[in-house]
C-alpha cells in the first residue's frame, strides 16, 4: 500500500531490502551510522510473531529519479502485557533529503498508522525532530522524565578533551565531517570484565539458552507490559552483522535462574566523541529489582573506564529504575528536549501504566554507532 504526499509527486511505499544502496547513500548524507545490506536483512529477521512480521521494517519515499530520498525505519517487537500478547514498534531513523523538502510528513504518518500494534514510540528524538513527533500527536513519555537521562562520568579528562576539540571544529569549520577517528583505545574491544559479585555472571553467543527462555516467563507472568527477552531474542541481538564487538550481557542469578539482566553496548556518536558504555536494558523480577538493578549496573560502572569508555549512560530510565539506582552516584542529565514519544493506538494507553519502559523498547540497540575497529583488528578478525 502506498500513501501520496502533500505535493502529490512522491509516493510513501514499504522500505525494502533491495532498497539498501540507496538508503546508505542517504545515511551518508545525513552523517548517521552506516548498515550494510546484511545489516537491514538481519532487521528483517528479528524473532517475532506473525503478526509483528506482517508490517514493514520501514517506510520511504522515492525522488523524480527514483532514488530513495526519505526514509522512517520501523522496528516491531511482540509484547507481553496483563492482556496477553500484544505487539508494538519504535520508529527510526528519520531522514528526508532537501530535493524532496516536506516529505518527513507522510513519512511520520506511515510509521503511526500501525492498527495492530498498542502504540509507536520514538525514544531516541533530536532537537529538530522532537517537535515534528509532537504535530502529529505523539507525546512525551513518560510525562515527567521524558527529557531525562541516568549519566555516570568515568573518565572526565576524555570528555573535557571532547568538549575542546568539538569547540575546535565549531570554530574552524561547522559543516566539514570529521574524518580522524579520535578516543579509540583498543581497549574497547575487550571482551572480559572484573566481575566479584558472585551473583553476576557474563553471557556470551553460546551461554543464549534455556535460563533465558526461562527468565522470560517468569518476567511475562508478572503482567506488565514488556518486550520480549526470550533466548531467541537475545541470539538475534548478538548476531548483528555490523556490530565491531559483541554486546555485553550480564545476568543477575537467584538458585540458579536469572532473575535480572543488564544489557550494554560501547557507542561513539560520531569519530570526535569518547566512547559511552550505554545501557541498553535493565530488568528484573518485581521480587529482585531492589537487589538485581544496582548490582548489575555496579558491575558495568567498576569496568567502564578499563574499557575505554569516558561515560555510562542510560537514555531512558522510568521513575523505578531512577529510584533503584540511586545510591550509585549517577547525574540526572536533562536535555532541552523531550527524548522519550510515544503515539498508542486506541486501546493502549491503558496498558502503559505499568510499562517496564527502558532503551530495550526502542531504537537504541539498532542505530547506535558501534566504534570502527582499528586496522590492525579488522586484520586479525
Amino acid at each position: 500500500m502506498s500513501r501520496v504526499s502533500p505535493n502529490l509527486t512522491h509516493r510513501v511505499r514499504p522500505l525494502r531490502v533491495d532498497d539498501a544502496a540507496d538508503v546508505s547513500d542517504l545515511l551518508d548524507w545525513a552523517w548517521f551510522p552506516q548498515r550494510s545490506e546484511a545489516g537491514w536483512r538481519w532487521l528483517c529477521r528479528t524473532p517475532r510473531s506473525r503478526a509483528a512480521r506482517a508490517a514493514p521494517i520501514g517506510y520511504c519515499i522515492e525522488d523524480g529519479d527514483g532514488r530513495v530520498a526519505g526514509i522512517f525505519g520501523l522496528f516491531t517487537q511482540d509484547y507481553a502485557s496483563r492482556d496477553g500478547p500484544v505487539i508494538g514498534a519504535t520508529g527510526h531513523t528519520l531522514i528526508v533529503h532537501p530535493r524532496i523538502k516536506g516529505a518527513s510528513r507522510p513519512l511520520i504518518d506511515a510509521v503511526l498508522d500501525q492498527p495492530e500494534m498498542f502504540g509507536v514510540t520514538v525514544l531516541n528524538a533530536n532537537a529538530t525532530a522532537a517537535p515534528l513527533y509532537q504535530r502529529h500527536g505523539m507525546k512525551p513519555w513518560p510525562d515527567a522524565s521524558s527529557d531525562l537521562s541516568l549519566v555516570w562520568v568515568t573518565d572526565p579528562v576524555a570528555l573535557l578533551a571532547e568538549r575542546a576539540l568539538r569547540a575546535r571544529k565549531a570554530r574552524l569549520d561547522q559543516d566539514h565531517r570529521p574524518t580522524m577517528e579520535r578516543f579509540l583505545p583498543s581497549r574497547l574491544f575487550e571482551m572480559g570484565l572484573i566481575c566479584p559479585n558472585p551473583r553476576i555472571v557474563q553471557l556470551g553467543a553460546g551461554d543464549l539458552d534455556a535460563r533465558l527462555d526461562g527468565f522470560w516467563t517468569e518476567l511475562a507472568a508478572e503482567g506488565r507490559l514488556t518486550a520480549r527477552r526470550d533466548a531467541a531474542a537475545w541470539r538475534w541481538r548478538f548476531e548483528d552483522p555490523d556490530r565491531t564487538r559483541d554486546p555485553i550481557l550480564l545476568a543477575w542469578i537467584d538458585g540458579g535462574a536469572v532473575a535480572g539482566l543488564v544489557h550494554a553496548q560501547i557507542s561513539k556518536v560520531t569519530a570526535l566523541d569518547a566512547p559511552t558504555l550505554e545501557i541498553l536494558d535493565l530488568v528484573a523480577l518485581k521480587a529482585h529489582a531492589d537487589a538485581a538493578m544496582p548490582d548489575l549496573v555496579a558491575v558495568l560502572l567498576r569496568n567502564a573506564s578499563r574499557l575505554g569508555a569516558a561515560k555510562v549512560r542510560l537514555a531512558v530510565a522510568a521513575p523505578e529504575v531512577e529510584q533503584r539506582l540511586s545510591g550509585l552516584g549517577g547525574l540526572l542529565r536533562r536535555r532541552g528536549h523531550p527524548h522519550n514519544h510515544v503515539l498508542f493506538r486506541p486501546g493502549g494507553e491503558r496498558l502503559a501504566s505499568d510499562w517496564r519502559l527502558t532503551p530495550f523498547d526502542g531504537e537504541h540497540g539498532i542505530c547506535l554507532r558501534s566504534p570502527p575497529r582499528p586496522t590492525s583488528r579488522r586484520a586479525a578478525a
